[in-house]
């Protein structure tokens, strides 16, 4: 039972966080006067957990509802008491902040009677253990605390797992491999394997992925079904089936083999190498095909050992495996052949599911308000197979309209005890209960995200964060306790490969910030709800069972009774305006999500909200912050509206934040960032001019992690100011930028700062905007070329704005570098030698460079990928080492108005330029694999492309400017099967017409044309361009013509910004 199981790890989990707190706790003075009570609250979550901790290996029985109702008291009162103990760290935290506040003064506190304060607690948490206790006595009545752990509960819980297929894994009947939508996967898997009996393997492997529910099971039968008969006989001697599941036990799947082969049993079997004896002699130069159903396993050594005994049952070449599961991690581990990712099912399809089981004879007409709401149903299946073969069987049993329109707006997804909904359940259930227990926590929280919305990992991790789901404990300790963050994003890759997650991406926002997203399936979404109240979920719940409640109007909120509303854990709330009266309800809030509502400020009583670790104003019109926010010590996450310039300084008590966003124009007082030492998110750091923070508070914040960009750095006096910021021992920062604002004019003295802000080794991405120094210091710019500093993990270097830089000498110690960007560094003359030992780049692009003569690649950069330079107006040639660059795809040049030579040929200069003034040339050999080639440049008189037709690859080319004196534009050469999609054309006054190879581009989409002035009709052969679907012409002020109706006739194409 699903909900069952969530409430038991919902319930482990808050008990397991109490007994954590109350040991932590038990060592502070604070608790002086009620050590006692904390000490019996700590041993009676103790023994409730040793409750839960059995509870998870009982079987089920007739007592599911007593036992669900015992464990909803349990978490009523576990998240009483982790409240309680809140509200003790809470204090510390007052204690700590106002010992230490400059000014000895505190904007007020809790409690100002420590005697007071000290009965308080007593007496709450006597109440908590009394609850406790009387849980405890009835642990037994509704059958917990029966059960010993032992050897066999593990092996017991595994045994379970292997029962919960709904077809009897011992009964394979090839009629139930009947699928729907499938057809294309079985014959694609089929011609796979058979494919794969012809390569130089005894074995090979395919695995098929997908969420729960999706039918791999059924596919993997319907492609054992197919390979048994007719012509597919001949390719496998023998068929093999084996449900694995969780247990991956090599002697239990050689044991299953043997069986499954000729239904002898191997139990007498006992050693690995008589049973690897007794399948030699039934596989002996036999081709098998075997079916590792349901695969749990993550450990690749189980996989290699399972795989060592296949290799030994014969040398036949030509066996295969197929392999279904859940987890893309499993299927990396097994996998040999391309693998099989399993898609969701159309409605339509799901639909005609259903029908086959709803009704006796499906073929016969249907009622059309029956087929409104099936068609309706069918799309709640979310295009799984299963879960439309479970409803298509409950509908068979429902007579009517009324019905079916029950089972439509029933709770079929959430909570059932009917048998078939149990089955479903089970389904969808079995990924989460493969779950760790605080993971089962995490999953379902997810259901306060808007149904089909992207997720954002670092939003939900710190969101699973702000609920205490990632405690450190639930790590393995180290020498160094692991960080909640590191927890998460372990929990989040998990949830992905589980397919619980889909559909992941990664964007770069407008800084540079790499934001990793996912979704989550609407079926899944639906599982995971269990204790939350949304708008797009119709609760029957007590309201006390509430604990998260998302996108509920205000109004509707304030309906419930002040005891529910003080329980609330989670308020997301984007509708209208929120009361100001609801706040002071709020008594155990540690989620507040305060987007696109109408509020425009927030009110004093904001205060209370002690418990709170997570606040999003970021949508949000809120003009101002109230003193008030100064007193929310435990707050983990702040994000501000992007629009907010000031923040006050009571900002600085926060000293549990650990995540903090706001826009690049939010302006500090100094002191206030230096004392948040917890931070591991910062965006910006504006250095102040007076009032403003020093660059030296960033000194102290040594757990940032990902990107920071440090804006202002003209107002640092000099090195020894810039070292105070302590960047070298910054290990966990992966990016950093680094701006100066106010770059007019040149300052020498930037070197020196940009010397004193050296990062740490790990740094992944640099990026240097506004310097005005003439050279960069030593750790980046090695001078004689000697290796001055190690960056080993740089990857990413952008050099922009730097208006007085002379030249950059790149230094050895950034072999790692894939991107170079160099753009607006107007005095910039050389780049030295340094570009050759960067041999991992793949991308480079020099944009604005003005003084830029030259490029010096000679030789070693084979790996780079993208060449791109942009008004470089003194460059006189390109580099002379191109044609070492062999895995070039991408060459792009423009606006190069001195260029007189273009040679990127494989062949040396002087063998090919006699008689040629100016020339482009293009590799015959090496760069095949060149998709795109952009070139402009108005002095080139002469263009020689012999090397064109060698580019089979090339998808883009825009090609032109050239001289003007031209009266033709040149032949470029393509080879006849080309495969150009995209051409873009730039001509000149003297050119009259098109170039005639154009015709015989077939596969042409887009064409542009533009600043042939001279032309005045587009020629008919434009109709031969069978594939153009885009037609722009710019700049060809006396076009008269277009070609005639006949020759465009039917030809998708659209032209823009034609002349008059």
């Amino acid at each position: 039972m699903f909900v069952l199981s969530l409430l038991e790890s919902a319930a482990g989990e808050v008990v397991s966080k109490v007994t954590s707190l109350a040991t932590d706790q038990l060592r502070l003075d604070i608790v002086w006067g009620f050590r006692e009570e904390i000490n019996k609250l700590k041993e009676s979550s103790t023994l409730i957990g040793n409750i839960i901790h059995d509870a998870a290996h009982e079987p089920e029985d007739r007592k599911l509802r007593a036992r669900a109702d015992w464990m909803k008291r349990l978490i009523s009162v576990a998240y009483n008491a982790d409240d309680i103990l809140d509200e003790i760290e809470y204090e510390v935290q007052r204690i700590v902040i106002k010992e230490t506040s400059l000014d000895k003064k505190i904007l007020g506190f809790f409690c100002n009677n420590p005697v007071l304060f000290r009965l308080k607690m007593a007496r709450k948490i006597n109440n908590i253990n009394t609850s406790l206790d009387d849980l405890y006595k009835h642990a037994a009545s509704v059958g917990l605390g029966m059960t010993r752990r032992s050897n066999g509960g593990a092996a017991a819980s595994k045994d379970k797992w292997e029962t919960t297929s709904f077809v009897d894994k011992n009964e394979f009947t090839l009629k139930d491999a009947t699928i729907v939508g499938r057809d294309q996967v079985v014959s694609d898997i089929i011609t796979t394997l058979t494919n794969s009996n012809n390569q130089e393997n005894i074995l090979s492997v395919m695995a098929i992925v997908g969420l729960g529910g999706l039918g791999k099971t059924t596919l993997a039968r319907s492609v054992t079904k197919q390979l048994k008969e007719g012509e597919m006989k001949r390719y496998f001697d023998a068929t093999l089936w084996l449900y694995v599941s969780n247990t991956f036990d090599v002697n239990s799947i050689l044991h299953r083999m043997l069986e499954s082969y000729d239904d002898v049993t191997g139990a007498n079997l006992s050693s690995l190498e008589a049973l690897i004896g007794s399948l030699q002699q039934k596989l002996k130069e036999r081709w098998y095909f075997l079916v590792l159903d349901d695969v749990w396993n993550e450990d690749a050594n189980n996989w290699v050992d399972l795989k060592r005994c296949l290799l030994q049952l014969n040398s036949a070449k030509g066996s295969s495996v197929i392999v279904t599961t859940r987890s893309a991690k499993v299927a990396s581990i097994m996998e040999t052949l391309p693998r099989c990712d399993l898609e969701t099912l159309s409605d339509d399809e799901c639909w005609s599911i259903i029908k086959d089981r709803a009704f006796t004879d499906p073929n016969a007409p249907i009622p059309s308000d029956l087929e409104g709401i099936g068609r309706d149903i069918a799309k709640k299946c979310a295009g799984h197979p299963l879960a439309a073969k479970v409803l298509g069987s409950l509908m068979h049993s429902k007579n009517g309209s009324n019905e079916w329109l029950s089972i439509l707006q029933s709770k079929i997804w959430q909570v059932s005890s009917d048998k078939e909904d149990r089955r479903i359940m089970s389904v969808l259930g079995l990924s989460f209960d493969n779950l760790e227990s605080p993971l089962k926590q995490c999953f379902a929280y997810c259901s306060m995200l808007e149904r089909g919305s992207s997720i954002e990992r670092d939003n939900l991790i710190q969101l699973w964060m702000a609920q205490g789901f990632l405690h450190p404990s639930h790590g393995h300790q180290t020498e160094q306790e692991i960080e909640m963050e590191d927890i998460g994003n372990k929990y989040f890759e998990t949830l992905l490969e589980n397919s619980l997650f889909q559909d992941a991406t990664e964007d770069e926002d407008d800084y540079g910030v790499i934001i990793t997203r996912c979704k989550m399936h609407d079926l899944a979404n639906e599982v995971s709800k269990c204790e939350s109240w949304t708008s797009d979920f119709n609760h029957e719940m007590e309201d006390h069972e509430i604990r998260h409640v998302a996108r509920v109007p205000t109004a509707i909120l304030e309906k419930m009774p002040n005891s529910s509303i003080s329980r609330l854990r989670s308020f997301f709330s984007n509708i209208g305006e929120v009361s100001n009266t609801i706040f002071p309800k709020f008594r155990a809030l540690r989620v507040l999500s305060f987007c696109e509502t109408e509020n425009q400020e927030l009110p004093y009583s904001f205060s209370k909200l002690k418990h709170l670790r997570y606040l999003d104003l970021s949508d949000a019109k809120i003009k101002a912050l109230p003193e008030s926010i100064g007193k929310l010590y435990n707050l983990q996450t702040l994000r501000l509206p992007w629009n907010l310039k000031k923040c006050p300084k009571v900002i600085q008590n926060l000293i549990n934040l650990r995540h903090f966003y706001f826009g690049e124009e939010m302006k500090f007082e100094a002191g206030i960032l230096g004392r948040l030492t917890n931070l591991r998110r910062l965006p910006f750091f504006n250095v102040g001019e007076e009032r403003g923070p020093a660059i030296k508070e960033l000194g102290g914040l040594n757990q940032l992690r990902g990107h920071l960009i440090i804006i202002g750095l003209e107002h640092v006096r000099d090195g020894e100011e810039a070292k105070k910021a302590r960047l070298v021992h910054k290990s966990h920062l992966s990016r950093l930028t680094f701006a100066w604002t106010d770059n007019e004019v040149p300052n020498e003295n930037q070197t020196e700062v940009l010397d004193g802000l050296e990062p740490h080794g790990n740094l992944q991405s640099l990026n240097i905007y506004g310097f005005m120094g003439a050279r960069f210091p030593s750790w980046i710019s090695a001078e004689g070329g000697e290796v001055v500093k190690l960056f080993p993990c740089l990857e990413e270097l952008s050099i922009d704005n730097c208006h007085n830089l002379e030249s950059i000498r790149i230094t050895q110690g950034i072999a790692s570098l894939r991107k170079l960007n160099i753009e607006s560094c107007d005095k910039l003359s050389s780049l030295g030698s340094g570009l050759n030992y960067c041999t991992s780049l793949q991308e480079l692009e020099i944009k604005d460079c003005y003084n830029l003569t030259s490029i010096p690649i000679t030789q070693g950069i084979t790996s780079l990928r993208e060449l791109k330079i942009d008004s470089c107006w003194s460059l006189l040639s390109l580099p002379s080492g191109l044609q070492f660059c062999t895995s070039l795809e991408d060459l792009y040049i423009t606006d190069c108005s001195s260029l007189l030579s273009l040679s990127v040929s494989i062949l040396e200069e002087e063998e090919i330029s006699q008689g040629f003034d100016a020339y482009l040339s293009v590799p015959e050999e090496h760069c095949r694999t060149i998709e795109s080639i952009l070139g402009r440049s108005l002095k080139l008189k002469y263009v020689c492309t012999v090397g064109f037709h060698h580019l089979t690859r090339l998808k883009t080319l825009r090609i032109g400017a050239f001289w003007e004196e031209l009266d033709a534009f040149p032949h470029f050469h393509l080879p006849p099967n080309s495969q150009l999609v995209e051409l873009c054309l730039f001509g000149w006054p003297k050119l009259e017409s098109l170039p005639q190879q154009i015709q015989h581009l077939t596969c042409l989409k887009q064409l542009w044309i533009s600043d042939f002035k001279g032309l005045e009709a587009l020629p008919e052969w434009l109709g031969n361009l069978t594939s153009l679907e885009s037609l722009r012409i710019w700049f060809c002020e006396n076009l008269k013509y277009l070609p005639t109706q006949n020759a465009m006739i039917e030809k998708p194409h659209q032209i823009k910004q034609a002349p008059q």
